[in-house]
């Protein structure tokens, strides 16, 4: 069931927590793919004039048929995939599969009904309701995955809440289901629609919970407990509160404690029995195998075993089999390329006591089982997509200007990249560091790249820092060498050479050092450059990117317009007058908190020399004789 309504209500409230992408965006990202949820998917859409597609036996072989291929097209677009299969579900969740068995016997009773009346619509409908995965459809798929080299991870217990855990500890990019309770496990990205067939023609919808948080005003404690009254798999609902009044209590009392306090329990009765406190507890402490003991690992497809498989009494066309082998060899040699985010290994040294916490916590979860168990799914539930693509639009960057102007933060105009202006700011002294998600702030010379500084504190990701410094000195390379390296490894401005990856990539730069020297020395019929590949030009841009002269640039922080901020924040957009006020009286304390400033910023140091000391330093620079000419030229000295 996930969460009833929640995806609707994201939509309502907080649209700038979607986005719609198309499949080709995750290039080079790991995603964590909740395997029941595919499966009950490729069950109920892979049919054959109507009815399942079966073996020899008459067993169902649909799930295979969407695993395999649809698996090879996330392959094709450079995805890495992991599926995760279930382990037993927890004990709060009897009620809900109870549930599932009398819809799924009722609907047998009128799939009876509809056949005795020829009634063929009808016929197809009940059948998708009675649709179940089994134990077998489960073991089925892991063999058919693992002969696909693609890894497999056992959760002890619910896969939305093991995928979470991978995607919090770093492992995978991205959550995949279509069950929106992935984000009440705590995932960071949540993707949907990511397995749904071509033909269905809809774009993946990717959720930020950052921004979900952000949008309707709610820590991750208080989003739980939005989900558990907007209905989950793990206790009933009160009846007669939707997702509008739903999110006005939690937003007004902020826990379920004080919405039972201070609501007509006579006119609306929670369910007897209502476990909501154990609920909460299995969001935000769930059953997981730890991340740090999973190793995610791709290998090569096995073609025969793929054929032995497959082939034979599950009636799949050898060819086609084979075939598919092929593409899934032909893509992972692509995919080796990677992103460049991804070519650094993060060590992200845990807070001393968070650790011991977590280390605590760990030592106390059981190890993950092998088996299967299945969940019911209501898929009529899933909501129909009816939204148009979400992106930002110069409005949201022009509000965005208006709003940081009004909370009295300076505002850069950049030419072109933003990147490369923040790099500029930062060479030029202008700022410390460049905050962004994207590497190539280091490609363009940045000193300091921070990364996850903008994250919600929900997400409890520690900030990285890069030195660029440290960087060339662990690569061994210089800036324009480092140039070269991003360049082949893929960047925004070209092509990249399919097949060389990061660890060879780096070989051939360290050993060539250059672009120019690489192609030289490659067999470029194995390794072909992309067609008018103009490495030399991106080379230049990052080299030389247009941005404004920092000298030009004021930076100016100024005080909050409370004023300003309730007329713009308040009326048609819906914020509420006190927490902006409040926002900004947080901003005016801040602010007179940090005028003391840092050490080495309060001195302003003077360049200008002594001039007692600068005499002496010129008396003595007149004796000295100028450097000889003869045996192999002058001698440079030191600056």
């Amino acid at each position: 069931m996930g969460i009833l309504g929640l995806s609707k209500l994201i939509a309502d409230i907080a649209p700038h927590a979607i986005k719609e992408m198309e499949i080709k965006n995750y290039f080079g990202r790991k995603i964590a793919i909740d395997a029941y949820m595919s499966l009950y998917q490729f069950l109920i859409a892979v049919r054959s004039e109507g009815s399942q597609l079966v073996s020899t036996d008459g067993e169902t072989t649909s799930h295979l048929m969407g695993t395999f291929y649809r698996t090879i097209r996330l392959v094709e677009n450079g995805i890495k995939p992991v599926y995760v299969f279930d382990g037993k579900p927890p004990d709060m969740k009897s009620h809900q599969l109870n549930k599932r068995a009398e819809r799924r016997e009722e609907a047998e009773k009128e799939l009876q009904k509809a056949t005795e009346a020829g009634d063929q619509e009808s016929i197809e409908k009940f059948n998708r309701r009675l649709v179940k995965v089994t134990k077998v459809h489960n073991e089925e798929a892991r063999q058919l995955l693992k002969l696909m080299g693609i890894p497999v991870v056992e959760a002890p217990c619910e896969a939305e809440a093991q995928c979470a855990a991978l995607v919090k500890a770093g492992k995978v990019f991205a959550s995949a289901t279509e069950d929106m309770d992935a984000l009440t496990f705590g995932t960071n990205v949540l993707l949907r629609h990511l397995t749904f067939s071509e033909a269905r023609k809809m774009p993946v919808q990717e959720f930020h919970l950052d921004d979900v948080l952000q949008g309707l005003g709610l820590e991750q404690k208080e989003f739980i407990d939005l989900c558990i009254l907007l209905g989950c798999d793990y206790c009933g609902s009160i009846r007669g509160i939707g997702p509008k009044r739903a999110i006005e209590l939690i937003r007004q009392h902020r826990s379920l404690e004080e919405v039972l306090r201070n609501i007509d329990t006579t006119k609306y009765p929670p369910p007897e029995e209502w476990d909501y406190e154990r609920a909460r507890e299995l969001f935000l402490e769930p059953e997981v195998a730890d991340p740090k003991d999973i190793e995610l690992k791709w290998s090569d497809p096995d073609e025969e075993g793929l054929v032995k498989f497959l082939c034979g009494d599950k009636q799949f066309n050898e060819e086609r089999v084979r075939n598919g082998a092929k593409k899934l060899m032909k893509a992972r040699s692509g995919t080796t390329q990677g992103r460049l985010d991804g070519f650094f290994t993060i060590s992200t040294t845990p807070n001393p006591k968070r650790k011991a916490e977590e280390d605590k916590k760990n030592a106390a979860k059981k190890k993950p089982k092998t088996g299967g168990g299945g969940r019911g799914r209501d898929q009529e539930s899933i909501e129909k997509f009816n939204r148009r693509l979400v992106k930002v639009t110069k409005v949201h960057n022009e509000e965005a200007r208006q709003l940081l102007k009004l909370m009295g933060i300076p505002v850069v105009e950049a030419p072109c990249e933003a990147e490369a202006q923040c790099a500029a700011l930062v060479k030029a002294g202008k700022v410390f560091a460049s905050a962004t998600e994207d590497m190539d702030a280091l490609t363009f010379g940045t000193n300091v790249l921070l990364r996850h500084l903008t994250f919600s504190e929900a997400r409890k990701m520690p900030v990285q820092e890069f030195h660029l410094d440290d960087v060339l000195q662990g690569l061994g390379l210089e800036q324009k060498e480092f140039i070269d390296l991003c360049i082949l490894l893929g960047c925004d401005y070209c092509g990249s050479i399919r097949g060389i990856g990061p660890k060879r990539a780096i070989e051939l730069i360290r050993q060539h050092r250059s672009l120019e020297e690489v192609l030289r020395n490659i067999d470029t019929t194995k390794y072909p450059p992309p067609e008018e590949w103009d490495y030399e030009r991106a080379r230049e841009l990052f080299l030389e990117p247009e941005v404004a002269d920092p000298k030009d640039i004021e930076l100016k922080w100024s005080d909050p317009d409370e004023e300003g901020l309730v007329k713009f924040l308040c009326g048609d957009k819906q914020f509420n007058e006190e927490r902006v006020r409040n926002g900004a009286k947080k901003l005016m304390k801040a602010r007179s908190g940090t005028t003391q400033g840092r050490l080495d910023g309060f001195f302003t140091i003077s360049t200008t020399p002594n001039p007692k000391r600068k005499a002496e330093e010129d008396k003595k620079n007149a004796a000295k004789k100028k450097p000889k000419t003869g045996g192999g030229g002058r001698g440079r000295r030191p600056k």
